[in-house]
């Protein structure tokens, strides 16, 4: 039979939100930046942890993290938690009988420490059950109660005499009969409301001339004005000094989520007092003692195997913790994309801001959290006139589910309310072919001949798009950039035959640029030096902060996607530009150069689109090293890491070790950002399923005969197939790492179309034939129809009910090796 790998996983999750949690970000929305001060109630159905004293209150599992298990029997469904502990269960109509089995959760730990705790059920506010104490190795209290049309079941644990050392208990298979007839399990139920909530203070913070916002904001005229029922501009105005606060508040219909971005404008005669620590997120959240507080944040892009590795810290009582990208590029080294899970629920946020932004998070005490974020260096003073603008917050919270749960909400608000669109659909990545690889390989200047034969070979493979790379001006890359024409001696026509050969042939035309940068002898730095920021040494930074760059910068781009039939432009970014942005600061207007540069980034992609309606935007910056929300709302990036680039090319198992890069890329920045893509060297299964997620790039030379044509022909035609699952809910199945010696599997659900799929790769080094998983929102007694594949052929279905294929075993023979498991629901 072989060695077998197991993981745990929950049977049956959702990451749809509740109309509570919506009620309840809008109700915090309203007291923190409306005034609004009355509390909204607690909305049921649900169930609201009123006490938990140690530990977190878990669904389908025990708070030692376990299958739940009474008198040496496991259960599938039902509460975990610690006394002393009361749980409060809105019900969604009058109640008549409660059932469940309650005892003492039998692990190491109980068996060890022999605790013993007390039972007690109340029924609106009936006493139904008190019970004695009672021990591990006791049966279960089997409980029939009689609810008699109540509408709030409490669930009380109690200590015994014993004290409250390892006091873990459970409520197994926990139901209510209703008197309509239907049967409530308590773990299907939302949690009304988790063990940390946010304060109501406004959520954003700033010094002015050495004096603490918090001191001078009730001073100022405040002022509410409705732009939407769910959008709002908060402005507050300095009555002796003229500066003026807008915050610019977005609320959303379907997510618990907030969005602001503050607008600061001198509107007096002056210049204004210093502005300093311009914090446009400054919150604090307060949590009972003992509680964990998890801190959830993905590595950024660095160009290593490690790229956007998930990695979890706990935040400790008296503990700090600070992000930060390096370098001004938002998520070179550090994802602005996390969020903090405390068992019970959590609070997701992202970072709107294309330049160098920070975040703390800290934990002065057991009671209280505190996070702020925002634009690490602003020390400034603004002329009159003058308006600036901070980074985007958005915050979003869940309760219950589990920390994929948050993050797959954040991943869905993404898609439904950010992500760019097309005549209304969502861009997804393409299956492309990128030639720079070939051109690089080959060891031949890219030229039109050339070009015209990588692009025919991808056409005939089903390629979607062609992608000229950064070898087609002159000098080359990276000398050349600054001087965007044509090498006229190898493109005589310019690059509109490629444009229209690519359209003849069905396909898309992505065409790369890097106008951020400028070589010291390009035609940029010659004709406008003006336009640039010097260091002295090396390239120059193209300055978008200038207006007249700015516009000279977006003629130029526009015409030259015109001429071409540019279907996608890419934009690449290869500096750092904070040391630019520094060196243009004068002392007390640091800060400055990066947010008119900033600002002049996304008006250059927003008058690109407008003018070209239907333009596509490729986000690159050294492969994924400018991910945020703002960018994440106008382009997608294609090439996530330069890993899969001169990462893995010197490397004694290169494809191997890109499909492990790959893997790790597709869980850690996918969990939030669905829409990205990276290079592919081969078109065997395990290398193609390893790097798809939507499209694929075919990186290597298409015209070489040293591959089969066939198999790459049904590589395409596989992520074409699978691409709508992309727009599903991602659950990791396995701890993301990258070690060659483990599995990995993720699985993609679709709860619209109750089908999904699940990829289980056996790397190139593991041992183990066999991965026991548990797939994820599997309804346990549905019956469902699945395959599971090794190769692109597609096997014939069986049939089962879910729990069968939610336990389903994969057996790979071959290391490395990978197996596609499709699934669907087709039965009740």
């Amino acid at each position: 039979m072989g060695l077998i790998a197991s993981v745990a996983g929950a049977l049956l999750a959702t990451a749809a939100p509740s109309p509570q949690e919506i009620a309840a970000a809008h109700g915090w929305a309203d007291a923190a930046w409306l005034a609004a001060t009355a509390e909204r109630p607690l909305a049921g159905p649900g169930i609201e942890v009123v006490e938990q004293t140690w530990g977190t209150f878990r669904l389908n599992r025990s708070v030692w993290e376990a299958p739940l298990k009474l008198a040496g029997r496991t259960y599938t469904r039902g509460l975990g938690t610690h006394a002393a502990s009361t749980i409060r269960v809105h019900l969604p109509a009058p109640g008549r009988r409660f059932l469940a089995l309650a005892g003492v959760d039998d692990n190491g730990n109980t068996r060890g420490a022999q605790p013993h705790v007390t039972f007690a059920v109340t029924a609106d506010d009936r006493e139904l059950l008190r019970s004695g104490p009672a021990g591990v190795d006791d049966p279960p209290l089997d409980l029939n109660l009689d609810l008699a049309g109540a509408r709030v079941l409490t669930l009380k644990i109690g200590e015994a005499e014993d004290g409250p050392n390892s006091d873990q208990a459970d409520w197994c298979e926990a139901r209510v009969e209703l008197e309509d007839g239907r049967v409530v399990y308590l773990d299907e139920l939302p949690i009304l409301r988790g063990p940390t909530t946010p304060t109501t203070a406004l959520p954003f913070s700033f010094t002015l001339d050495g004096k603490p916002s918090a001191d001078l904001l009730p001073g100022w005229e405040r002022s509410i004005q409705a732009v939407h029922n769910l959008n709002h501009r908060v402005s507050f105005r300095d009555p002796a000094g003229g500066l003026r606060i807008t915050a610019h508040v977005r609320r959303f219909p379907d997510f618990p989520a907030v969005e602001w971005v503050l607008e600061i404008s001198n509107e007096g005669t002056e210049e204004s007092p210093l502005l300093e620590r311009i914090r446009p997120l400054d919150l604090s959240l307060t949590a009972p003692p003992g509680e964990f507080v998890r801190l959830h944040h993905p590595r950024g892009s660095t160009c290593e195997i490690t790229d956007f590795l998930p990695q979890v810290d706990e935040l400790k009582t008296e503990g700090r913790i600070h992000l930060a990208p390096a370098g001004g590029r938002s998520s070179n080294g550090t994802l602005p994309f996390f969020h903090l899970d405390w068992g019970t629920g959590g609070m997701a946020a992202a970072v709107g801001w294309s330049g160098q932004w920070d975040a703390n998070l800290a934990r002065p005490d057991a009671r209280t959290v505190r996070l702020d974020m925002g634009q690490e260096t602003c020390h400034l003073r603004l002329k009159p006139g003058e308006t600036i603008r901070t980074p985007r917050i958005l915050l979003q919270w869940w309760n219950g589910g589990g920390e994929s749960r948050g993050a797959n909400m954040l991943r869905q608000l993404l898609m439904a309310h950010y992500c760019p669109r097309v005549n209304g659909e969502l861009i997804q990545p393409p299956v492309t072919h990128p030639t720079a690889w070939s051109i690089l390989s080959s060891g031949v200047t890219g030229n039109e001949t050339n070009q015209l034969e990588m692009l025919n070979a991808a056409a005939d493979l089903g390629c979607e798009v062609y992608w000229l790379d950064a070898y087609w001006f002159p000098s080359g890359f990276p000398g050349g950039v600054g001087t965007w024409i044509p090498r006229p001696e190898d493109f005589p026509r310019g690059l509109k035959p490629l444009g229209d050969a690519a359209h003849a042939r069905g396909m898309q035309f992505c065409l790369w640029f890097e106008p951020e940068r400028v070589a010291r002898a390009s035609q940029i730095a010659r004709e406008h030096p003006e336009f640039c920021i010097d260091l002295g040494q090396g390239d120059l930074l193209y300055d978008l902060g200038n207006p007249e760059a700015l516009a000279f910068m977006t003629d130029l781009l526009s015409k030259a996607i015109s001429d071409y039939g540019v279907d996608i432009y890419r934009e690449d970014f290869n500096i750092d530009p904070l040391p630019f942005w520094q060196r243009a600061d004068a002392p007390d207007r640091q800060g400055i150069t990066e947010i008119r540069f900033v600002e002049g980034l996304y008006a250059l992609w927003d008058s690109l689109v407008a003018r070209h309606p239907g333009l596509i935007i490729d986000n690159c910056a050294s492969g994924g090293r400018r991910i945020d929300l703002e960018t994440v709302s106008r382009s997608y990036a294609l090439w996530r890491s330069d890993f899969q680039d001169i990462g893995v090319l010197s490397l004694p198992t290169p494809l191997g070790t890109s499909a492990i890069a790959s893997q790790v890329q597709n869980v850690g920045l996918g969990q939030y950002v669905a829409f990205s893509s990276n290079g592919l060297y081969s078109v065997d299964p395990y290398s193609v399923r390893s790097a798809m997620c939507g499209g694929i790039n075919m990186y290597f030379d298409l015209r070489k005969d040293d591959y089969d044509r066939d198999e790459a022909r049904a590589a395409v035609a596989e992520v074409k197939e699978l691409r709508p699952y992309f727009l599903g809910d991602l659950y990791p199945l396995t701890p993301v790492g990258v070690s060659p010696s483990d599995w990995a599997a993720y699985q993609l659900h679709r709860e619209d179309l109750n089908a999904g799929i699940a990829l289980f790769f056996r790397r190139h080094q593991s041992p183990y034939l066999a991965l026991a998983g548990s797939l994820r929102a599997i309804e346990p007694d549905a019956l469902y129809e699945w395959s599971v594949a090794p190769d692109y052929a597609k096997p014939e279905p069986q049939r089962g009910i879910g729990a069968e294929l939610a336990a389903l075993r994969i057996d790979i023979a071959e290391a490395p090796g990978s197996a596609l498991v499709r699934y669907r629901k087709v039965g009740p």
